[in-house]
């Protein structure tokens, strides 16, 4: 079985199922850091770009923001950028925004929905692993790093994130499916990564109204607003993978 290569850089995989790159810029090498963003467009016709990251916590204001439209000509939800603070940017504690100039935009993340249970696929293949150091939640997304079987048809639209019971009274454990049959010898393995959007607590109790959520699912903390998602999958040899729980903040309502 052919293994395919991939690219690994600190805390988080980016490779196989389509994932797409954008340009890197001439100055690719003279970056001061790199993050995983969400792309946030303001004003009546988005004119106002600004990123979001998920390990710095910053807010960061790009000098540059068409550089992220280099690959599909429009601005992506996801990303990982490597950036330049701005020359006259000073970095103080407890400051959260910044100005930078993206440097190089090396990687698209694929984004899905959660799915309604009755939408999956019959199809079914088991994943190889669940990957923990390459799956964190933040910012109203669980991103999830996995190993799987995969051809060249092989998309990220190809794989369904559901729930599917809950645990403990504050444990929704989640299941990702790989919807489509690949013969397992017949194809290769591959990384992947891949960002949900998790719904509001309140969309979650309808969405799921089968696991009755709004009774059984308790949110916890100061603010009541967080609750673990524990990720599941399908295996080889009908094993069970699993994650240990990721402790999410929850939007409540919509």
């Amino acid at each position: 079985m052919k293994q395919v290569n991939f690219f690994v850089i600190a805390v988080a995989i980016f490779v196989g199922i389509t994932f797409e790159s954008c340009y890197s810029g001439e100055n690719e090498n003279a970056w001061d850091g790199y993050d995983c963003v969400t792309i946030i467009e303001e004003g009546a016709l988005g004119e106002r770009i600004t990123l979001v990251g998920d390990f710095s916590g910053y807010t960061f204001i790009p000098s540059n923001p068409n550089f992220l439209q280099l690959q599909t000509n429009e601005y992506p939800e996801r990303a990982r950028i490597f950036y330049k603070f701005a020359a006259d940017e000073v970095i103080i504690e407890g400051k959260t925004t910044y100005n930078i100039k993206i440097v190089s935009c090396d990687l698209l993340l694929p984004v899905n929905d959660f799915s309604r249970t009755e939408d999956i696929s019959e199809l079914t293949t088991p994943l190889i692993q669940l990957n923990d150091q390459n799956t964190w939640a933040v910012n109203n997304y669980i991103n999830i790093g996995f190993t799987c079987y995969a051809n060249e048809k092989t998309t990220a639209q190809n794989f369904d994130l559901f729930a599917d019971k809950v645990e403990n009274n504050n444990t929704l454990c989640v299941k990702l499916n790989h919807s489509e049959d690949v013969a397992v010898g017949s194809g290769y393995d591959s990384q992947g990564l891949i960002s949900f959007r998790i719904p509001p607590f309140a969309q979650l109790s309808e969405f799921y109204s089968n696991l009755d959520l709004s009774n059984t699912l308790i949110p916890f903390g100061e603010n009541k607003d967080s609750i673990y998602i524990k990720v599941m999958a399908e295996g080889r040899n009908n094993n069970v993978l699993e994650l240990d729980p990721i402790k999410v903040k929850m939007k409540i309502q919509q």
